[in-house]
């Protein structure tokens, strides 16, 4: 018959040294920022079909969002069973806001990916 196990040791942990939990997430300390830079845009990338925000629907929601440190951010957005991408440039001026075709959550997905990795912009 064996003890009761001890409980002073801790379970295996897979966090490296000097990595720092917000959230519930984990960082690595040397990652600047807690949001994604989207990459620059590859030579070859998808231009995506923007347009002025026409206020489709009366509420969404954001599944995700680039880092607010940069001129431009980028949300996904969801509403109505369908995705799409807000696109807000920033100047002391002013705020443009721009938004993608309003598509399917599988492609939405897609092109969400390919944003932040340079294939799309």
């Amino acid at each position: 018959m064996t003890g009761p196990q001890d409980s002073t040791s801790d379970p295996p942990s897979t966090e490296s040294e000097g990595d720092q939990v917000s959230n519930g997430r984990l960082f690595p300390v040397n990652t600047p920022h807690a949001f994604p830079h989207p990459k620059p845009p590859r030579h070859d990338h998808v231009k995506i079909d923007w347009s002025e925000s026409a206020g489709r629907s009366a509420s969404f929601r954001i599944r995700s969002h680039t880092c607010e440190c940069l001129p431009t951010i980028w949300e996904l957005c969801a509403a109505g069973g369908l995705l799409h991408i807000r696109r807000t440039e920033r100047t002391p001026q002013e705020e443009r806001v721009y938004e993608s075709p309003w598509i399917r959550t599988p492609e939405g997905i897609a092109l969400w990916a390919a944003l932040l990795e340079g294939r799309a912009r």
